[in-house]
């Protein structure tokens, strides 16, 4: 790896250079592993994908004025002139490597709290008053492991959140909030809203897959407070805010 400075990208970067369809087909390959080296000399970047017995060796050039020059040996690149999907996965193990996700997450989400202020929030989002608000219905979020969690763990490497709200004494499932109902969050609560929301891409599913990296990232976000699992939810998972030292008995 070089010394000089990095370029920073982030997965809206990277959907600016090849839209969206190669964008999800480059996270598939990305997801399942198949990026098996990376070589970072910028402003170049090269890799190895192993895609079954096809083994591809891409790579792409950074430009001065923020775009690529896309080098990649396939098709799509060569002779449709695109950046394809493959230079898209080779983007997504850079920015594993270089990025930071919660800065990144955090700079997102203050461009979002910026917007809403000047044209309010999107109404496929939960209608949120401010946690000083004396506006809107006292609530509480409540996040649940499936009970089927520990299987879609080992098989595929994701951990299926189910997203309700506490609201007048009853749990109400994610996307069966009503629209127009402003629900008043305490100010941690109301800030992990936008962290899932932004971990979503979208308005908040009753369950909300997770793969590792992101289901890791939010156990950090919840230092401190809880999960609940099992078929009813009664079985608490306490997430620990500081480190498990180990003791040894002789």
């Amino acid at each position: 790896m070089t010394d000089q400075a990095l370029p920073y990208i982030n997965q809206s970067i990277l959907s600016g250079w090849s839209g969206p369809n190669e964008l999800r087909k480059g996270k598939r390959i990305f997801d399942a592993g198949w990026v098996e080296q990376l070589d970072i000399e910028a402003p170049l970047i090269r890799g190895r994908i192993q895609l079954g017995t096809r083994e591809i060796l891409t790579r792409f050039k950074f430009l001065p004025d923020g775009s690529i020059e896309n080098q990649c040996p396939c098709r799509d690149s060569r002779e449709r002139g695109l950046v394809c999907s493959h230079a898209i996965a080779l983007g997504l193990a850079y920015i594993d490597l270089t990025g930071d996700p919660h800065q990144d997450r955090a700079l997102r989400i203050e461009a979002r709290r910026q917007l809403e202020t000047r044209r309010g929030r999107d109404s496929r989002y939960w209608k949120l008053a401010g946690p000083e608000s004396l506006e809107g219905s006292e609530a509480r979020l409540r996040l649940k492991l499936d009970p089927s969690w520990p299987v879609f763990a080992e098989a595929q490497g994701v951990y299926p959140l189910l997203i309700q709200v506490r609201v007048g004494g009853k749990n109400i499932r994610a996307d069966k909030v009503h629209p127009h109902q402003a629900l008043r969050f305490s100010p941690m609560d109301h800030e992990l809203v936008y962290i899932l929301e932004d971990m979503a891409g979208g308005a908040l599913p009753a369950c909300l897959s997770l793969h590792t990296e992101l289901m890791v990232q939010l156990l950090a976000t919840l230092k401190g407070q809880s999960l609940h699992s099992g078929g009813d939810g009664a079985e608490v998972i306490e997430i620990l805010d500081r480190p498990i030292l180990p003791h040894l008995s002789l």
